[in-house]
């Protein structure tokens, strides 16, 4: 996982201007130079990827059922029944879900955030 963090992975994006038809940049070129440095990276935003090496390996079980009936010569009947079953699958958590703590006079959310930086402030309006 290490080569999916910063200098290795820069989460970056291009965004093509308002009305233009030219493209941000073509593919057959390469990625423009300037726009992916670690000199770019803003640290306020840096996510760091990470992954338990003990981790389970995920399956998913396939089945179908399914009787097929000759009516008549030129009537069949099929009833079909299709499944999946996934075993150890994995799903990413918020770990600094919010709890929502009261309302406001429109009825937007104030909520609390149990790992928030700030010890003197916790409530974040959210509208």
């Amino acid at each position: 996982m290490l080569g999916l963090n910063p200098p290795f992975v820069i989460d970056g994006s291009l965004a093509q201007s308002n009305g233009s038809t030219t493209p941000a940049f073509i593919l057959k070129n390469g990625f423009p130079a300037n726009q992916f440095t670690p000199a770019l990276v803003d640290l306020t935003k840096l996510q760091v990827r990470a992954q338990d090496p003990n981790e389970r390996t995920g399956y998913v079980n396939q089945f179908s059922f399914g009787p097929q009936v000759q009516l008549s010569e030129n009537t069949t009947l099929d009833v079909s029944y299709v499944g999946n079953f996934g075993h150890k699958m994995n799903r990413l958590r918020n770990a600094n879900q919010g709890l929502v703590t009261g309302y406001s006079f429109d009825w937007h959310a104030f909520d609390r955030f149990p790992l928030c930086e700030s010890q003197y402030d916790t409530d974040e309006y959210i509208g």
